[in-house]
């Protein structure tokens, strides 16, 4: 896999990303404008996006673009940082379905909060996946 195919990977995740994110902003702005409830906020779900936004850009295709020559160890960070993306996203999926209680959490009653329960734990088990499958890629690239 070389330079290319990061970069192609890494801006499906950042087109991905953004889209979802401005879904959600499109979503918060109709409640608390529409809706007129007072409150908005980005789900922790949320946040695996903005993340693996992050990562895809300047973790991947950005460096991949400035340096002239692409070394391995760039090329490592760089596939390291996509890998990582992809797996914040995987996570993403079954976050945003316990945000809102659909089969995940759909136990649960009353207003539903910044952070639900199920939620967090998948957040959470999402990051430490991301940082071990980028820990792996690291290891595998420069080995």
């Amino acid at each position: 896999m070389g330079p290319a195919e990061v970069i192609s990977a890494s801006a499906i995740v950042a087109g991905f990303g953004v889209t979802a994110i401005m879904f959600r902003v499109q979503r918060e702005l109709y409640v608390l404008e529409v809706l007129e409830v007072g409150i908005a906020w980005l789900a922790w779900a949320d946040y695996l996006v903005v993340i693996s936004v992050a990562l895809a850009v300047f973790g991947s295709t950005l460096p991949l673009l400035i340096f002239p020559v692409v070394g391995r160890s760039i090329m490592a960070i760089a596939a390291s940082s996509c890998a990582a993306a992809l797996v914040l996203l995987a996570g993403y999926v079954p976050a945003i379905l316990a945000h809102y209680r659909i089969e995940l959490g759909a136990r649960r009653k009353g207003a539903r909060e910044k952070g639900e329960p199920i939620e967090r734990w998948i957040v959470i088990a999402s990051c430490i996946c991301a940082s071990l499958s980028f820990s792996a890629t690291l290891i595998f690239r420069l080995l």
